[in-house]
C-alpha cells in the first residue's frame, strides 16, 4: 500500500464558515470517499462529520487523523455536496450543518470518546499522589476497564474536575482515550424464514410419515405447512399458522429437513394508507388546458432540460393528473420523480394517486413515520428500488440517482420554509438542485405566491395556466357574512351566523358533507378579567394563553406551557372572568348544539397526535361516516371530497390581524384554497366566510376567486413599499433570557451592519431596526429583529456574514440569520 499521505476536508455539523482537515490513516486510504461520514476529534469532543474533499497534501499544521469511518459508502453524491455548498452560503450557516440536516434518517450517531489505563501506568498506580477526582477515575478505570466520559461522571462530583483529571491523567500517560464506534439508532429488519429443502420436496410424504411414526406430529404439521408455502415463509408465520414452538421447527432444520435463513424485510410506511377513491390506476384523458400545459412540459422533459414551470390552476381543475402523466414520462425515460407537498395531512391522498399509478416505484418520506421505516424508505431509494419519492420539504434531499423532474404542490405554503438551521426553502432549493442535474420543476397552486408570479413576469419561469374546473364545474358561490350585523341582530356575538346554519341544515338533510375551517385550535382564545380587564399571559412567551375546554388548562400554543383555568382573577381576584374568542374546540361544542344528529369530528393538532392519524379520519370523512369536519389550515387544501358541497369559514380575519406583510397574501390563499374544496364532485359547492372586515381587498378577491386582481393590487403595494419579491430580505434575530443583554446586542449588530455598509460604500442595502420582535418574549427569550432589504443578493448576504461575524459565540445571547424570511414576528 502507498505510504503517501492523504487529506480530508472534513464539515463538521456546528455553526461555522469554513471546514476542517484531518489526515487519513493508510488502513483508510480507498475507504475514505467525498460524501462520507466520518468521527473525527473536535477539541474535547468527538464528531460526525462529512467528507467534502480528498487531497494529497495539507498547509496545515498538526493535524488530526479521522477516528472511524461508520458506513460502507457516502451518503452523499458530489451532485449534493454542491447543492449543500450552496445551501450553506445561500442561508448563511454552516455547510456541515446544511449536510447534518440532509443526511439519511437513523444511521449511526457520532463516536464516543472511552478511557482506559495504559498497560505501563498499571504497576506504577502507588508512586503518584491523586486528588480525590483522580483517584475516583483511577479506581473505576481498574474495577470496569474502559469507561465513557458519560460512566465517568457517575464517579466524579463535577464535569470541571472530571475533565481536570482526565487532563492530568493523560499528562502523566497513566490513561489513554480511545474513540470507539457509533451505535446506530436503528438496523435493518431481520426476519428467519424458512424453506423446504429440495430432496425433502421429493420425498415429502415419507419424511412425513417418518416424523409422525417416531412421535413427532407437530414437527410434521410445520413442513407440511411450509411445503405449501409459495416460497421463503417467516418463522413467525409458521408459529402463529400452526401452533408449533420454535424449538420444534429448529428441530426440523437439525433433521436437514429445512434450510433457515436470515432475510431483511422492509418495515411498510404504507399500511394504513388505504388507495379507495383517491388512487385511480388509469391515466384520464386530459382536457384541452390540461393536454397543452402537458406538451409544454413534456418538450423540456424529452430534452433533457432545465426548466421550471408554474402550474397555476383553479382548485379541482386538474393539476395532479398533469403531475401524474408527466412523472410517468418521466420514469419512461429511465430519470426519477420527488414530488413534494406542504403537510403530512395531504400525503395519504398523494401517496394513494400515485401508488394506484406506480405501484411499488413509490417511496415516502416524512417524520411522522417511525425511524426504521424512514431508514428503509431511505435505502429503497439509495439503491434504486422506488423512483418516485414523495413527502413535505426535507424530501427534497432524497438520494435519487438520475432526477429527472420536482414537483411542489401548493407551492405557496410556508411550512416550505425550515425554521431551524438550516433555515432553507424547499421549493426553492428544489429548483436549484433541478437546475444543477438538468431536470424540470413544477410549482402548482391555484393561488401561487407572489414571488414566483414575478418570476413568471421577469421571464425566470414559464407561467402554465388552467382555467376550468374539470368537466366544466362551476367555482363554488361565495357568500360574506358580515359579523358585526350578525351580533347586532342577535344582541351578542355568535359563533355560527344564521346563514352558515340555515346552509348546513339543507346539505346534511340531504346527505352531503361540510367543512369547517377555523384557524384557532382551543376553546377560547383568551380570558378576560370583567373588572379589572387582565388577561392571563404565558410567563415564557407574553402571549395571552389559550383556554382548552378538553383538558380545563390554559395552553401557550407557542411554548407548550401549560396550568390550570383560573376560577378567579390573578391580578384583583374577581370571579367574572370572559372566555372570549373561538377556536375550533368550541366551535365543535356550538355545532355539536346546533345539530345533535350530525356525525361531527375536529382535525387540529390536539386530535392528531397518534401514528395514522390524519389518514384514519380522512378515510372515515370518504366513506361517509362524517358528516361535518371542523379543522384548522391542515384542511385547508389539497383534500379532494367530491360530496363536500359545503364549506363554512369562521373568523376570516384571524390571519389578517398577523403583524406581518404577508398577511394579506396569506388571508387570500387561505380563503381561496378552503373554499376550493366544495363543490368538486357532480353537486355544486358554496361557501359561507364570517368576517369582521368584509371590505378588505384579499376577502373580496376570495369571494370573487379573482387572483389576478388581488395579485395586481398586492403587487403594486410591495413594489412601493420595496418588499420581496422586489426586494430580497433578510432578518437578523438577537434573543436571550436577559432583556438589557439582547439589547446592547442588537445594537452592537445594528452599528456593525452600518459600518460595513459605510465601509464598502453600500448604499443598494436598507437597514431596519433594530428593535424588539412583534412577539417580544419567546419560549422565556426576549428578541430584538434588525431586518435587511435589497435588490443585490450578493451584496445584503456579505453584509451580513461581516458585520455578525464575531457576535455569534456569545453564550448569553443568540443570534439568528432567515434569509427571505416567510414570516416576520
Amino acid at each position: 500500500m502507498s505510504t503517501r499521505r492523504r487529506f480530508a476536508s472534513v464539515a463538521v455539523p456546528l455553526p461555522l464558515d469554513k471546514t476542517f482537515v484531518y489526515s487519513v490513516p493508510n488502513e483508510m486510504v480507498g475507504k475514505v470517499k467525498p460524501g462520507m461520514r466520518v468521527v473525527v476529534p473536535f477539541g474535547r469532543q468527538t464528531l460526525t462529520g462529512y467528507v467534502v474533499a480528498l487531497h494529497t497534501k495539507s498547509e496545515v499544521r498538526g493535524v488530526k487523523p479521522i477516528a472511524l469511518v461508520p458506513d460502507e459508502f457516502p451518503v452523499f453524491d458530489s451532485a449534493m455536496l454542491e447543492l449543500t455548498k450552496w445551501m450553506s452560503e445561500y442561508y448563511i450557516c454552516g455547510w456541515g450543518e446544511v449536510l447534518e440536516c440532509a443526511a439519511p434518517p437513523g444511521m449511526a450517531s457520532a463516536g464516543r470518546k472511552r478511557y482506559r489505563l495504559k498497560t505501563s501506568g498499571q504497576g506504577i498506580l502507588g508512586s503518584f499522589a491523586f486528588t480525590d477526582d483522580e483517584q475516583a477515575i483511577v479506581m473505576a478505570l481498574r474495577a470496569r476497564g474502559p469507561l465513557t466520559e458519560r460512566q465517568l461522571r457517575r464517579v466524579v462530583a463535577s464535569t470541571e474536575g472530571m475533565n481536570a483529571a482526565i487532563a492530568a491523567l493523560e499528562k502523566r500517560s497513566l490513561i489513554e482515550s480511545e474513540i470507539v464506534a457509533p451505535a446506530p439508532r436503528t438496523r435493518p429488519r431481520m426476519v428467519t424464514v424458512v424453506t423446504v429443502r429440495a430432496e425433502t420436496m421429493r420425498n415429502l410424504a415419507a419424511e412425513l410419515e417418518n416424523l409422525r411414526d417416531s412421535r413427532a406430529p407437530r414437527q410434521a404439521d410445520a413442513l407440511e405447512f411450509i411445503s405449501e408455502q409459495d416460497g421463503p415463509t417467516p418463522i413467525s408465520k409458521v408459529v402463529k399458522c400452526t401452533g408449533v414452538s420454535h424449538t420444534a421447527i429448529r428441530g426440523l432444520a437439525e433433521k436437514n429437513l429445512i434450510e433457515m435463513n436470515e432475510v431483511e424485510v422492509l418495515r411498510d410506511p404504507f399500511g394504513d394508507v388505504a388507495l379507495g377513491m383517491w388512487g385511480i390506476p388509469e391515466p384520464f384523458e386530459l382536457t384541452a388546458e390540461q393536454q397543452a400545459a402537458y406538451d409544454t412540459i413534456a418538450q423540456v422533459v424529452d430534452a433533457g432540460e432545465y426548466a421550471t414551470f408554474l402550474l397555476k390552476g383553479v382548485t379541482s381543475s386538474g393539476k395532479t393528473e398533469v403531475y401524474l402523466q408527466i412523472v410517468d414520462r418521466v420514469l419512461r425515460a429511465g430519470r426519477d420523480a420527488i414530488v413534494l407537498v406542504p403537510e403530512i395531512a395531504l400525503t395519504p391522498q398523494t401517496v394513494a394517486r400515485f401508488r394506484s399509478r406506480f405501484g411499488d416505484q413509490v417511496a415516502l418520506f416524512h417524520s411522522a413515520l417511525a425511524l426504521g421505516e424512514r431508514y428503509d424508505q431511505w435505502r429503497r431509494v439509495y439503491r434504486g428500488d422506488a423512483r418516485i419519492v414523495i413527502g413535505p420539504r426535507s424530501a427534497v434531499f432524497a438520494p435519487v440517482k438520475n432526477l429527472g423532474v420536482v414537483v411542489v404542490d401548493e407551492e405557496h405554503e410556508p411550512t416550505y420554509k425550515q425554521n431551524d438551521v438550516p433555515r432553507y426553502h424547499a421549493r426553492d432549493v428544489a429548483i436549484m438542485r433541478a437546475s444543477r442535474t438538468g431536470s424540470v420543476v413544477i410549482l402548482g397552486s391555484a393561488t401561487p405566491s407572489l414571488e414566483s408570479l414575478y418570476n413568471t413576469q421577469t421571464g425566470k419561469y414559464s407561467l402554465l395556466e388552467l382555467k376550468t374546473r374539470i368537466s366544466d364545474r362551476p367555482l363554488p358561490k361565495v357568500i360574506v357574512v358580515d359579523m358585526r350585523e350578525e351580533a347586532k341582530e342577535a344582541g351578542t356575538r355568535v359563533v355560527v351566523s344564521y346563514t352558515l346554519q340555515e346552509k348546513m341544515t339543507e346539505r346534511i338533510k340531504r346527505g352531503e358533507q361540510a367543512i369547517i375551517f377555523l384557524n384557532r385550535r382551543g376553546h377560547a382564545p383568551f380570558v378576560l378579567c370583567r373588572e379589572c380587564g387582565a388577561v392571563p399571559q404565558c410567563r415564557e412567551c407574553q402571549v395571552s394563553m389559550t383556554y382548552h375546554l378538553s383538558t380545563d388548562m390554559l395552553h401557550c400554543h407557542y411554548c407548550n406551557a401549560r396550568r390550570p383555568a383560573p376560577d378567579k382573577c390573578g391580578e384583583c381576584g374577581s370571579k367574572q372572568l370572559l372566555f372570549l374568542g373561538v377556536g375550533t374546540q368550541r366551535a365543535e361544542q356550538n355545532l355539536s348544539t346546533l345539530f345533535p344528529e350530525a356525525r361531527i369530528e375536529r382535525m387540529d393538532l390536539d386530535t392528531m397526535l397518534g401514528k395514522g392519524a390524519h389518514q384514519h379520519i380522512l378515510q372515515r370523512y370518504e366513506r361517509g361516516e362524517i358528516d361535518i369536519l371542523i379543522g384548522t389550515q391542515m384542511i385547508a387544501k389539497g383534500l379532494d371530497f367530491p360530496d363536500v358541497t359545503l364549506v363554512g369559514v369562521i373568523n376570516a380575519d384571524v390571519s389578517l390581524s398577523i403583524p406581518d406583510f404577508r398577511a394579506g397574501e396569506r388571508t387570500f390563499q387561505l380563503l381561496t384554497q378552503v373554499a376550493g374544496r366544495a363543490g368538486r364532485g357532480s353537486e355544486a359547492g358554496e361557501v359561507v366566510i364570517q368576517t369582521y372586515s368584509k371590505d378588505h381587498f384579499s376577502i373580496r378577491a376570495a369571494q370573487r376567486h379573482d387572483y389576478d386582481a388581488f395579485a395586481e393590487r398586492e403587487l403594486e403595494y410591495r413594489r412601493q413599499a420595496e418588499y420581496p419579491p422586489f426586494t430580497h430580505m433578510v432578518m437578523i434575530t438577537i434573543e436571550g433570557k436577559d432583556e438589557a443583554m439582547v439589547a446592547r446586542k442588537s445594537g452592537e449588530i445594528g452599528r456593525a451592519v452600518r459600518a460595513e455598509l459605510a465601509r464598502t460604500r453600500s448604499t443598494a442595502v436598507e437597514v431596519l431596526g433594530p428593535a424588539p420582535a412583534p412577539m417580544p418574549k419567546l419560549r422565556g427569550l426576549y428578541r430584538w429583529h434588525l431586518t435587511l432589504l435589497s435588490k443585490h443578493t450578493k451584496r445584503l448576504h456579505r453584509a451580513v456574514r461581516a458585520a455578525v461575524a464575531g457576535h455569534t459565540s456569545d453564550t448569553h445571547v443568540r443570534v439568528r440569520i432567515d434569509v427571505d424570511p416567510q414570516t416576520v414576528a
